[in-house]
């Protein structure tokens, strides 16, 4: 019949229980016991549970069979490692006091014991060639805990300081995509996760949401400053077809900029190889500038073709805007300048291309300088009488004669509100003075009229302008 079992505390046989820490071995623990009352007996089925409890009550924390141990046939002394068929893990350090209950052919017996050292012993394993190795089961504890509790004015400490030569000082991955890999909080105003570099960056942030920073307060998601002159406060890169910056807002802004920097400067730049440098999509303003100096938004374009500010809409039945201004107190809405191009550039295939509305007494639109309207040509002849196709704002219609005095325009941009102004002069030297006029304008094109009949070597010119 099974007596007792003596095991750690008692001085009367010896018995150790120890923490095996071979590196990239699993978690094991070395048990020595010698049994008494089972003399002639060579091997005995043990089994071993940890509660959280003297009482073993509850579930235990970790169980594990051994059958047919070996015994020494005179002493009964035998030897275990627990946690080798049953794995051990260093969620056992959440616990601060376990206790160990054995049973032998299925016999409990008791009292349980406590274990003090051994377990523990697993983050000197943790500790070995300067790896720090911390995990935790439980959603109320944390695996690594750094505190630093020094609130003397002028003195300062991290609570988890991490440095590395070539790899990552702190690192931070999870599993969860409700979670984040690095979580930082701060309960005053100062910054929850703080990046600081010299001449690299202070934050780099990889993943689906590269870095996704949520101010659940009156502050901001995120907050970058840079003093250095070509440097940026957030720099966002991207390789593939996405955005190296998106903000999204519920009532502020997605993405804010602020310069204190000459006029040179942005509060929001984007850059970009072939797509857009800045694109901005909203209910009310895909992207929406304010300066009390500067400009609001600036656009910038160095290759031809390309628009410094470009604006798109694609609203079916019309109404939208792809760049819209509005000024007050005799400012302007929408200002364009250019020493050698284009200051505002309108392109529509079937809309507006630009749309200006000056209200009751303002006007809708004021220019300084030159207006051109990109002519389109037509040709009446004695092979071609016509009518003949300008879809232009306007035109150039070339009678060369022998031809008719009169040629129909076909023309989507006119209908019946529309204005048509037509002028005719004479190319040819000899003659008179040839006069042009509109008739039978419909909507989609408008009958010009010449004076004279082109007779055979005499050319006339009409253009035509149309404004809606």
């Amino acid at each position: 019949m099974v007596k007792k079992l003596m095991i750690a505390g008692m001085v009367l046989v010896f018995i150790s229980i120890s923490a095996a820490l071979a590196v990239n071995e699993p978690y094991v623990m070395s048990f020595q016991g010698k049994l008494e009352g089972l003399q002639g007996q060579t091997s005995a089925n043990i089994d071993f549970s940890l509660y959280n409890n003297s009482a073993g009550t509850g579930n235990p924390v970790w169980t594990e069979s051994h059958a047919g141990v070996p015994l020494e046939p005179d002493s009964g002394i035998f030897n275990v490692l627990l946690g080798n068929t049953t794995a051990l893990d260093t969620k056992m350090l959440d616990y601060p006091k376990l206790w160990l209950k054995v049973s032998v052919n299925g016999q409990d017996l008791g009292p349980l014991q406590p274990l003090t050292a051994a377990p523990y012993a697993f983050v000197a394993k943790n500790l070995y060639m300067g790896r720090v190795v911390a995990m935790t089961d439980s959603k109320d504890l944390v695996a690594v805990l750094g505190v630093n509790t020094s609130n003397v004015a002028g003195t300062y400490g991290e609570g988890v300081y991490g440095t590395s030569a070539l790899g990552d000082g702190v690192h931070g991955k999870t599993a969860s995509a409700a979670k984040a890999g690095v979580y930082g909080e701060n309960t005053s105003s100062g910054a929850g996760v703080y990046g600081q570099a010299p001449s690299g960056t202070g934050i780099v942030a990889k993943g689906n949401s590269g870095l996704n920073a949520e101010a659940t307060g009156t502050g901001d998601g995120v907050v970058g400053t840079a003093k250095a002159a070509t440097k940026s406060g957030v720099y966002g890169y991207h390789s593939g077809d996405a955005f190296g910056v998106f903000g999204r807002a519920e009532s502020g802004y997605g993405v804010y900029g602020h310069s204190k920097a000459g006029s040179d400067k942005a509060g929001v730049k984007g850059e970009a190889v072939e797509g857009r440098g800045v694109e901005g999509v909203g209910p009310e303003m895909g992207v929406y500038g304010e300066s009390s100096a500067g400009h609001g938004v600036y656009g910038k374009a160095n290759a031809a073709g390309k628009a410094g500010v470009y604006g798109f809409t694609e609203v079916a039945g019309g109404g939208a805007f792809g760049v819209s201004g509005t000024g007050y107190s005799n400012n302007t809405g929408v200002y364009g300048s250019s020493s050698s191009g284009r200051g505002i550039s309108g392109n529509t295939t079937s809309g507006v291309g630009v749309y200006a509305y000056g209200g009751v007494s303002g006007n809708a639109i004021e220019v300084d300088g030159k207006i051109r309207i990109i002519p389109g040509d037509g040709v009446v002849d004695s092979n071609s009488p016509g009518p003949v196709t300008i879809n232009k704002a306007s035109g150039t219609v070339k009678f060369i004669g022998p031809c008719n005095n009169y040629v129909y325009v076909e023309n989507n941009l006119v209908n019946f509100d529309s204005q048509v102004f037509v002028t005719g002069r004479r190319v040819t030297a000899s003659g008179g003075n040839v006069f042009a006029s509109v008739s039978n304008q419909t909507g989609g094109g408008f009958r010009i009229n010449l004076s004279n009949t082109p007779q055979s070597g005499e050319q006339f010119n009409v253009n035509f302008l149309v404004l809606n």
